[in-house]
């Protein structure tokens, strides 16, 4: 028997704290050769606007095998009160190929990806992190708090959205089980992110919304919002400023604009993105040398995270007795 298991049991089921811990054991997998994961597959629905991406990959060592499907439709919030994210994970039985579980993965998405900017603000943050900025009002914006909260003791976070005026009580409701004692709306980026030790970027801006003249020397960004060559959050000086570590090489290379338009201006050359997380959670790297080192983690979703994440949800499922059972009929026909 299969199960369908819905938004709300993901969100039962799956807490961040678990959720960073497992994204630390699958990066040291991921370091050890242990995942089979190629690039992820994307399709222009709307050119240039809506994407449909498929992610395939399987963590031998977990015994995780299966494909996340994830859209982005930017008008979804105004057309058909929809987020601009939705996706939907598959998780099949890797010694038969049989389906296990078919999942809702919005909140787990927010949940993965958050957790995994955990993994990285542990490793590269600095230990007495205390002051939180955040660019972006969204569902990641929300998870990236919780994620840092649970690797550092926050006591203040800043937040700064051009969309957070009209839902500032719904979003302070959400992350209301934050550590932090102050919790402020800024009234814009530069004022989010400056003499703050963390800074999460979790927007859907296609040019610039960081400027390097605003980080404080010793600061961690968290950079997570754009996925395209030809989009980015942050502007080429950050990037030159800082200790780069991408979340896979090949992607960051391939997807982030990010990391790829410097390459393409001339300022920054390939080799000189040579870091990735694994290679930090490992200690084959270092990752911050010292206190003033600016730190930049660059995320760009890895479908391993994903099915190490089903698996834990559907194994916590299947422990509770929660989840719809369902059979796709007699595969002997």
């Amino acid at each position: 028997m299969a199960l369908l298991v819905n938004a709300k049991l993901v969100e039962d089921l799956l807490k961040m704290k678990d959720a960073i811990e497992l994204m630390e054991q699958a990066f040291v997998e991921w370091g050890s050769g242990g995942v089979t994961m190629p690039l992820r597959h994307v399709i222009e629905v709307t050119p240039g606007r809506d994407y449909c991406g498929f992610m395939p990959a399987y963590l031998q060592g977990m015994g995780a095998l299966g494909l996340k499907v994830v859209t982005l439709f930017k008008d979804n919030p105004t057309s058909f009160r929809l987020p601009s994210i939705l996706a939907t994970s598959v998780l099949l039985d890797e010694r038969t190929g049989r389906t296990k579980c078919i999942m809702d993965a919005n909140y787990l998405t927010a949940v993965r990806t958050a957790a995994v900017s955990g993994v990285a603000t542990k490793h590269l943050g600095r230990p007495d992190a205390s002051v939180l900025g955040v660019v972006g009002s969204g569902v990641q914006a929300t998870a990236h708090i919780r994620a840092v909260c649970e690797v550092r003791d926050i006591k203040e976070v800043r937040v700064y959205s051009p969309h957070l005026y009209q839902k500032w009580e719904s979003f302070v409701q959400r992350i209301k089980d934050c550590s932090a004692d102050v919790i402020t709306q800024a009234r814009n980026a530069e004022e989010a992110v400056r003499l703050v030790d963390v800074v999460c970027v979790a927007t859907t801006a296609t040019t610039p919304v960081i400027n390097a003249q605003w980080l404080s020397p010793g600061v961690h960004l968290n950079v997570i919002g754009s996925h395209t060559p030809s989009a980015r959050e942050v502007d080429t000086e950050t990037v030159l400023a800082s200790r780069l570590v991408c979340e896979s090489l090949s992607s960051c290379l391939k997807e982030a604009g990010d990391i790829v338009i410097p390459i393409e201006e001339g300022k920054l050359q390939r080799e000189d993105v040579q870091t990735e997380l694994s290679d930090v959670v490992l200690g084959h790297k270092p990752g911050r040398l010292d206190e003033t080192d600016i730190t930049l983690f660059k995320s760009t979703g890895l479908a391993f995270e994903d099915v190490a994440l089903m698996k834990l949800v559907y194994d916590r499922a299947c422990e509770t007795g929660e989840g719809v059972p369902f059979e796709f009929g007699d595969p002997h026909l």
